[in-house]
């Protein structure tokens, strides 16, 4: 069963590594498993590094968890759906 520590680990809030290393983990299929050899993992290595723009980067979550607008407190933000049901 998935629960939020699976990705995000149970005692911190990591979203870079929710991003990339939490999908890979577990995901061992050739598509998953190229994603450290493709252009858009070199993209994700630069803006986490700092020397490529804020959204350049392309990880898994990136395409593979859906993006909305919410605004659950009143200050509108983009979210992650996390329902893959979705995707």
């Amino acid at each position: 069963e998935l629960t939020c520590a699976s990705c995000h680990g149970s005692h911190e809030f990591d979203t870079r590594t929710a991003a990339v290393d939490s999908c890979v983990g577990c995901h061992d299929d050739a598509h998953s498993l190229a994603y450290r050899s493709s252009p858009h993992f070199s993209l994700w290595q630069a803006e986490m590094a700092g020397t490529a723009p804020t959204g350049s980067g392309v990880s898994c979550a990136t395409c593979h968890m859906p993006r909305e607008l919410g605004s659950d407190d009143g200050i509108r933000r983009v979210l992650v759906q996390h329902n893959q049901n979705l995707n």
